[in-house]
């Protein structure tokens, strides 16, 4: 590790999911291939998806659809969604 490098306490850290599946190409993106949407979804669990964010990255997708194509691409129980949708938003003012 390098010296100077500050240590980021997980606590900390959010990852906000907005723009991360797209389900046709969009400048430089493309989406995700099945293998691909299994490994995201691997990695969410073992991060932990209490450090997880809904974004939708609006104007560019709706907060609805992108909700959709999340439980339709993204390969997470309807209760792990739950807990990226749910109070996750306050860890930002604590």
């Amino acid at each position: 590790m390098c010296s100077k490098c500050k240590i980021i306490k997980k606590e900390r850290f959010l990852f906000d999911i907005a723009g991360v599946i797209v389900d046709k190409p969009v400048s430089f993106m493309q989406p995700l291939t099945a293998e691909r949407l299994k490994l995201l979804a691997e990695l969410l669990r073992k991060y932990g998806l209490n450090y997880i964010l809904f974004g939708s990255d609006y104007t560019a997708t709706q907060p609805k659809h992108y909700s959709e194509l999340l439980l339709q691409k993204l390969l997470l129980a309807k209760e792990e969604f739950e807990i990226i949708y749910s109070d996750n938003g306050s860890l930002l003012f604590q």
